[in-house]
């Protein structure tokens, strides 16, 4: 494996440095010593679509305004009366009563039903990374993409893919200070992570310098293990996660750094994850031609981003479908409809089909230390930085938080419709 192949050049670095420590003890001529690959390890400890929290800009953004939820379709049916007043005077009653009135099934099966379809974002900036190579300011489509506009990003990169945020900006989910549960979806999400339902790891090996190296490798891995916070919600560094067996949690990709950024090449990567307390291979994280751009910061701990092409079926059920029994309920309060939601998704061509099957989207990746335990490994002196003793006694004696994070669909809608 990789971290393997990692410690491999420890240990043949360090006879190395033995010998010639030695030869130049008894009078020999020096001789050059190589720099000696060392591997970093980390814990993914924030995940989370930026969208939803630097970009408001209102009316640039969305002049047409917000994308229609049903609650908009219910009222938009409903003739005038002291129903529609009643229910347009109560947002709790409006959106049970928006509930009750579409069948569960258009959630299950959304590529079923016609709704109105979503109000893109109109704005040209968004952050994210270009992702197929398109330089201006459209892509035309090819074997992998479907046509699309493209964004600026928020320092002037042009060619920026984030369809995603094209597609759902103008949804009032995925907007702060608005009606409904503005931004509270997606943070809902990162709040079931910290509780374990996600632990994602990545693992950097055959670094010879932290500044400038061209040839890295990268590994990205899932934990069964939960992250640790402490009392005041600060993730715990420096501990042991042990890698979840199941080959298809694990990715490599080659990966160079430059002035302390790192960067790697493509790669198709699977999260673990956890939704309702239960897993489904269905809401796993599924993201294509993934690419992570983070910076390796001196205290030890990293911060960058990760782009990619969302699988179509994970994302919808993970944001959309994840309670059956709910999901309309989720839907009425939180502004969308699920057959809207579903054709909008679609942004990736599949080469083999000619189907758009993803979306592209960008991840804020924060991440701190972290002992990365392989199968068998039970020792990971080779996977992270020292601990000092210090370090190791306020870790042992550190209060760890953990938030019972149980989703319950109706408290949900009741925050969002309640607003």
């Amino acid at each position: 494996m990789t971290s393997r192949i990692g410690r491999k050049a420890v240990i043949a670095g360090s006879l190395l440095l033995a010998a010639q420590t030695a030869s130049l003890s008894s009078g020999s001529r020096a001789q050059t010593v190589n720099p000696v690959a060392t591997t970093r390890g980390f814990v993914v400890t924030k995940f989370l679509q930026p969208q939803n929290f630097s970009l408001y800009k209102g009316d640039e953004d969305c002049p047409d305004g917000y994308s229609d939820g049903l609650v908009e379709v219910l009222l938009a049916a409903m003739p005038p009366g002291p129903e529609k007043d009643r229910l347009m005077a109560s947002p709790k009653d409006r959106t049970y009563a928006a509930a009750k009135a579409h069948k569960a099934d258009e959630c299950v099966n959304p590529a079923a039903y016609q709704m109105p379809p979503v109000k893109p974002v109109k704005g040209t900036v968004a952050p994210g990374m270009n992702l197929d190579g398109a330089a201006g300011d459209t892509d035309p489509g090819s074997d992998t993409t479907c046509a699309h506009t493209k964004f600026v990003s928020p320092t002037g990169e042009r060619g920026i893919d984030n369809q995603f945020y094209r597609a759902f900006g103008c949804t009032h989910a995925y907007r702060e200070k608005v009606a409904y549960g503005g931004g509270y979806l997606e943070q809902n999400y990162q709040g079931s992570r910290k509780d374990g339902a996600m632990t994602m790891m990545i693992e950097v090996t055959g670094v010879t310098d932290p500044k400038n190296d061209d040839h890295v490798e990268v590994g990205f891995y899932s934990s069964p293990d939960a992250t640790l916070y402490d009392a005041q919600g600060r993730p715990i560094p420096n501990n042991s996660l042990s890698v979840m067996p199941d080959p298809k949690y694990l990715a490599v990709a080659h990966a160079r750094i430059k002035d302390g950024i790192l960067t790697t090449d493509p790669v198709d990567i699977r999260a673990y994850f956890i939704w309702a307390a239960k897993h489904d291979d269905k809401a796993d994280y599924y993201i294509r031609g993934a690419r992570l751009r983070m910076e390796l910061l001196p205290n030890g701990e990293a911060k960058g981003s990760l782009a990619g092409y969302w699988d179509v079926e994970a994302a919808y059920y993970t944001l959309f479908q994840h309670y059956p029994a709910y999901a309309q309920v989720l839907a009425a309060g939180f502004g969308y409809t699920c057959p809207s939601a579903y054709a909008a998704l679609h942004g990736y061509k599949d080469p083999k089909t000619g189907q758009c099957t993803g979306i592209s989207t960008v991840f804020d990746v924060e991440a701190v230390p972290a002992f990365i335990i392989h199968d068998g490994d039970r020792t990971a002196a080779a996977t992270a930085p020292a601990v000092s003793g210090q370090q190791q006694a306020a870790q042992q004696g550190a209060i760890v938080a953990r938030v019972e994070h149980e989703p319950v669909a109706g408290s949900i809608a009741d925050q969002a419709a309640g607003h």
